[in-house]
């Protein structure tokens, strides 16, 4: 069997060599070791946050650096979970803004006096980007969908009127769909909302940023995709995007990491949101610092793209 039962006892034996005397110890463990597998369980945090305690593999055998302690990557575990739930919170404020810019702006483009037309297909690109119709025929469908189901409160308050807006359907949108509702827009609509978030941070910075319809397109991929991978408990700190945010280099990491969704988040949040999001980070970075010894936590910040000693 490649992987037999194992007692919460052999798994802590496993890990500080006891097991196995012709195994090579892994790490230190303590008394509390079982009981946090017994809350967590091994694979979720030996083979998910091992990585940067190994010094290499030999013989098909996970070799730890010289005084790693299990503490160590539970404490990295943590340092995670705790990240994860920081950046759902921050994510799902972004999420609700572009919501809020993408219905209002919609509807006024395309005149507030008539009816659902974010059921129409020609209210959306498609030109001669065949690739976008399936898309934009699919995103409709959600929206009917959304706007038929009765079993919502809010919908079902609109069923007796003649008109569902659109600011009450694309509430049930995913942060997914909103980033491909974007990617349909007409161009007018796009350059809209660009106009619209290029005001708010005015607002805050009394300066305007940059911005181009396609790194909108490809920020809110990325945050839908960092916003995936928190909501389903995955690996977060070292999540790495399939694509760029626009504006990176397409030579390497740099742009498909977490560093470049923090700094991107600026142009999003308030000056009071994004500072406090900043300390809130800084604050789980100092302790997973003062709970690992065998590394630096500049071993960890390299794996999020993060400069070195950011949070100093």
């Amino acid at each position: 069997m490649d992987k037999p039962f194992r007692t919460f006892d052999e798994q802590v034996s496993i890990l500080n060599g006891t097991f196995d005397k012709t195994k090579l110890k892994r790490m230190d463990t303590d008394s509390k070791t079982k009981y946090h597998l017994m809350r967590n369980n091994y694979y979720s945090i030996i083979n998910f946050y091992n990585k940067p305690f190994i010094k290499e593999r030999m013989n098909g055998e996970d070799i730890y650096k010289t005084g790693v302690h299990f503490n160590e990557i539970k404490a990295l575990y943590d340092f995670d979970r705790d990240l994860r739930n920081l950046f759902f919170n921050v994510l799902t404020q972004v999420e609700t803004c572009f919501k809020t810019a993408i219905a209002y702006h919609f509807s006024e483009h395309y005149g507030i006096n008539n009816k659902e037309t974010y059921l129409n297909p020609n209210n959306y690109y498609m030109g001669i980007d065949f690739k976008k119709r399936p898309l934009v025929l699919k995103t409709i469908l959600k929206l009917q969908n959304y706007k038929d189901d009765k079993k919502k409160e809010i919908i079902n308050h609109y069923s007796n009127k003649d008109n569902t807006p659109f600011w009450i359907t694309i509430h049930f949108l995913t942060f997914g769909d909103i980033s491909i509702l974007y990617s349909i827009l007409d161009f007018k609509v796009q350059d809209k909302i660009i106009s619209h978030f290029r005001n708010l941070y005015k607002e805050e910075y009394s300066i305007q940023p940059n911005l181009s319809r396609s790194f909108i397109k490809t920020f809110l991929k990325a945050c839908a995709n960092f916003r995936n991978v928190a909501a389903h408990n995955e690996r977060f700190y070292n999540h790495v995007l399939k694509d760029h945010i626009s504006g990176y280099s397409n030579n390497s990491n740099v742009g498909k990491k977490l560093y470049s969704v923090y700094e991107k988040l600026q142009l999003f949040l308030t000056k009071s949101e994004y500072s406090n999001l900043t300390k809130n980070l800084k604050d789980l970075i100092l302790k997973l610092e003062q709970n690992i010894t065998s590394i630096t936590i500049n071993d960890i910040l390299v794996l999020m793209d993060f400069p070195q000693n950011w949070h100093k």
